[in-house]
């Protein structure tokens, strides 16, 4: 039984040893006065009353708030505005911080000059629509007769023959006139009017078009007949683009603001306005001259109405924008009269340029066997140039 007290002795020592070796293996217990010097919140991010729906992490230090330089930057801040790294916001020149702790937000409040002008979409952006090519044909008639109480009587039938599929269409008109009665002198039998291929490419606006064709014509020019190939724009197949320029209205909010645009009398949208400076953009199509009457209201209902005058040329391009066509191919004559009349050689060319939202340039040209046509056009807002042409033989 002496063993027993020598036993519980070493145990004894394991303990201690034990014990001991763990406490040199802790870290120091932390600082009391340290840990109420600094603090790491995450706080979303407020700047002149407009959330910006950025949570960020926030170090509390010395009564001060640090945000990094990137999450500032991310939340719309200015880069030549911020230091680089952490950012003490309360010391910042210019800035007011306050921390919510209620909705645990930090609130900024910056000097307008910071905020970025943002465009303001109304509406929203138009989207293009791909469009579903199918194949088939389909025949489009009207027929039509007559008779006088002289006697006379007459029979007509107009025809459209076309052929659709993935590449384009074919599409052939024409009519048959039919003398029942009467007097033989009208024109009888049948007459061809139109025969073309059309192809067309809907991502660029553009379409080929083989057959009886119609040349590009600009409004001081004239268009003629071809048989022929030609090759241009064609803006109706993009629906979504806005060709002409429309015009901005700019200005600025101080606070979160509802914007209601009226034009000429009639409510064309409504949107929300974030603080700073702001461009309406994307504005319903509208075409010629008129007053537009924008209206901001703020959180607390106070209104603000402000009178734009505008005027809006549907027949310029937007700045950068280019419209044309080409066509050659032989000039057709007695159009409706006969079916295969035609004449010389010829070929056309328009184009046109939108140099700026305020200048459009526009050139023509045609030439033939003893002719040969060019001109010039310079329109805008505030009036357009004189043509300019020549002919030679």
């Amino acid at each position: 039984m002496a063993v027993w007290p020598h036993a519980l002795s070493g145990v004894a020592m394991f303990l201690v040893s034990s014990v001991y070796a763990g406490d040199d293996a802790l870290p120091p217990p932390p600082d009391g006065e340290v840990m109420n010097e600094q603090a790491v919140f995450h706080l979303t991010l407020i700047i002149n009353h407009f959330d910006s729906k950025q949570v960020v992490p926030v170090t509390w230090r010395q009564n001060d708030f640090y945000v990094a330089s990137v999450d500032l930057q991310r939340a719309g801040l200015p880069a030549d505005k911020l230091p680089p790294g952490e950012v003490n916001m309360s010391q910042l020149s210019g800035v007011k911080t306050e921390y919510d702790s209620g909705r645990q937000r930090l609130l900024l409040s910056v000097p307008r000059d910071w905020l970025p002008e943002r465009p303001v979409s109304f509406g929203g952006e138009p989207t293009q629509i791909t469009p579903q090519n199918g194949q088939g044909a389909l025949l489009n008639y009207d027929f039509y007769t007559s008779h006088t109480q002289h006697g006379d009587g007459q029979a007509s039938l107009w025809h459209e023959l076309r052929f659709f599929n993935d590449v384009g269409f074919f599409s052939s008109t024409g009519y048959l006139r039919q003398r029942l009665t009467g007097d033989n002198n009208q024109q009888e039998g049948y007459v061809r009017y139109d025969t073309v291929f059309t192809a067309m490419h809907e991502e660029s606006a553009t379409q080929w078009r083989l057959g009886d064709v119609v040349s590009d014509a600009l409004s001081w020019s004239s268009s003629v007949r071809v048989g022929g190939i030609s090759w241009g724009r064609d803006f109706s197949l993009r629906p979504d683009l806005v060709t002409w320029p429309l015009p901005t209205f700019s200005g600025e909010a101080v606070v979160p603001t509802a914007a209601d645009l009226f034009i000429n009398g009639y409510q064309a949208g409504s949107t929300q306005i974030q603080p700073g400076p702001f461009t309406l953009t994307n504005l319903p199509y509208i075409n010629g001259a008129g007053e537009a009457v924008l209206v901001t209201r703020d959180a607390l209902g106070r209104q603000v109405s402000t009178t734009l005058p505008f005027y809006v040329a549907s027949d310029l391009l937007k700045t950068g924008m280019t419209d044309g066509a080409v066509t050659f191919g032989s000039l057709r004559r007695n159009y409706g009269l006969e079916n295969f009349d035609y004449g010389p050689a010829l070929g056309s060319a328009t184009y046109r340029y939108g140099a700026s939202d305020y200048i459009t340039l526009e050139s023509h040209g045609e030439g033939a066997k003893s002719l040969a046509l060019a001109g010039g056009w310079r329109a805008g807002q505030t009036g357009a140039f004189r043509r300019s042409k020549w002919r030679l033989k």
